[in-house]
């Protein structure tokens, strides 16, 4: 099977036209469609439904396109890596919300041959593009559930604070009673988190939250906290003092930001970084 044929079969699968795909490729569509038949006859099955000029994957072509597409796509990592003896680092950041993390600048002027690249998608997208190569790590806190095969280490404690919505708090008149009738406002579904987080209001307020509403993003949370649909966990930081009141929880709580890896696409880039990371971060 020859690394042309596997091109010219996944610019017709992503085209879903011969003669489009004849053309991105340099070639006749007389050509093209010959080596696809070679293709199928190698493998034993059709990998296109044909009507007319309308080309489909069949169920078989779908598979056999999954498995060619990761495959093309680690290839050209690997050719880019070999030629820059280092390559390009690419994180997804599930932790965007925590924009000081000084291990990625320090990395960076450590390692300038290593490009580094930031993929910015909702978690689900980017545990998915983890899993299949695409990404060499994630970025994200420790709280967040995810598949034990991934390895999880370490890099740095988060400073939090809690937040409610200032005409929250004058309603219910105290921390105590506000989080006893409103929700917590989180990123996470794990319910494991809320039996944390009243842990913390415990030695807070001597109070407990009994339910959480789960969202995707930062800025979700403090919309709905804003709102006085609930209260959240959220980095220290400061905000306006007419819209949120916040207590500082050092010393009760504390997330660690973490990189999360796949222990069977490992390049030579996420190697150097986390080879950086076990020196620098305690």
């Amino acid at each position: 099977m020859h690394l042309d044929k596997i091109d010219y079969f996944l610019n017709a699968a992503e085209m879903r036209n011969f003669t489009k795909a004849a053309e991105a490729c340099h070639i006749s569509q007389t050509a093209i469609s010959k080596h696809i038949r070679q293709l199928e006859e190698e493998l034993g099955c059709e990998l296109f439904e044909r009507e007319g000029r309308k080309l489909s994957l069949t169920r078989e072509g779908q598979v056999f396109y999954d498995g060619m597409k990761d495959i093309q796509e680690r290839y050209m990592r690997l050719l880019e890596e070999m030629k820059t003896g280092s390559g390009d680092l690419r994180l997804g950041m599930i932790l965007r919300d925590f924009i000081d993390l000084p291990v990625l600048g320090a990395f960076e002027k450590a390692c300038p041959d290593i490009r580094m690249h930031y993929s910015f998608k909702t978690a689900g997208v980017l545990v998915e593009e983890l899993k299949k190569g695409r990404l060499d790590a994630l970025i994200a806190p420790d709280v967040i559930t995810l598949d034990p095969v991934f390895q999880r280490q370490n890099l740095g404690e988060l400073p939090e604070m809690l937040v409610c919505g200032k005409g929250d708090l004058d309603a219910f008149g105290s921390l105590a009673k506000l989080v006893q009738e409103r929700p917590l406002i989180t990123k996470t579904a794990d319910p494991a988190y809320l039996d944390t987080v009243n842990a913390t209001l415990e030695k807070l307020c001597k109070s407990a939250c009994v339910s959480m509403v789960s969202v995707e993003t930062y800025n979700e949370q403090m919309f709905m906290v804003a709102h006085s649909q609930g209260f959240a966990i959220v980095p220290k930081q400061n905000l306006d003092d007419n819209l949120y009141r916040t207590w500082d929880l050092a010393g009760l709580y504390h997330e660690m930001c973490q990189v999360v890896s796949h222990p069977e696409h490992v390049s030579q880039a996420l190697k150097a970084f986390l080879d950086f990371v076990s020196y620098h971060i305690v």
